[in-house]
């Protein structure tokens, strides 16, 4: 009976953070509220705050579940004293995009974070831990670089910073401009990878090549 009754507050606390999704997506953050998101989940404004201290608390819990395995994941690359770093994090970065443009949940969320919230009064605390998020993935990317470097793979110009700051822009670029199109588009996908592969040829040391299986369809001309 205890384990229903978990995973009945569970599906509660999951079909919250849905609504707030849809909410926040069509309205805004600062046009929402917790009274609509109770509406959109089917539930009463109560058991919203049984599981969420407010708006602020909810949307941050929300950026935290969508974005935290993506750290993980370039935190275990950098604790990985790969043969091949720049490999598996071209593989990665690859998988990593295409994920955020396509699952449409993680489409979402980005887009409200960048699109749909004003980061100004309570948003502040918010604004001020995706600053720590940015840092803490171009600090790990530094420690993959370091690895590439040691092992005689990073070449000159490069260094560990600038090659972090490299992929840490074009990686948030692109996720930027993509949501600006409101879907994603084959096409665009093989334009970022293609970007992503050339970026990865310029780092590496011994000329190898980074290439994907499919490229950019041209468009025609009017």
């Amino acid at each position: 009976m205890a384990r229903k009754t978990k995973e009945e507050t569970e599906k509660t606390r999951q079909a919250i953070m849905a609504a707030a999704i849809t909410v926040f997506y069509e309205r805004g953050v600062a046009r929402s509220s917790l009274q609509e998101i109770a509406q959109q989940a089917g539930v009463t404004r109560g058991a919203i705050y049984w599981h969420f201290k407010d708006k602020v608390d909810l949307l941050n819990t929300l950026a935290t579940e969508v974005f935290s395995p993506n750290e993980a994941l370039l935190d275990r690359l950098a604790q990985d004293a790969s043969d091949d770093p720049l490999g598996l994090l071209h593989k990665t970065g690859l998988e990593t995009i295409h994920a955020m443009l396509h699952d449409p949940t993680r489409r979402h969320v980005f887009t409200i974070l960048s699109q749909r919230c004003e980061y100004v009064a309570e948003m502040q605390e918010l604004n001020a831990k995706n600053v720590e998020s940015r840092d803490r993935v171009r600090d790990r990317l530094i420690r993959i670089f370091h690895q590439a470097e040691k092992n005689g793979q990073l070449a000159a110009p490069w260094t560990p910073a600038t090659a972090a700051a490299a992929v840490q822009g074009l990686f948030f670029g692109f996720l930027h401009l993509d949501m600006e199109y409101g879907a994603p588009a084959r096409h665009r996908d093989g334009l970022y990878a293609a970007a992503l592969d050339a970026l990865f040829a310029a780092f590496a040391a011994n000329g190898k090549a980074y290439a994907i299986t499919e490229r950019p369809t041209p468009k025609r001309s009017a």
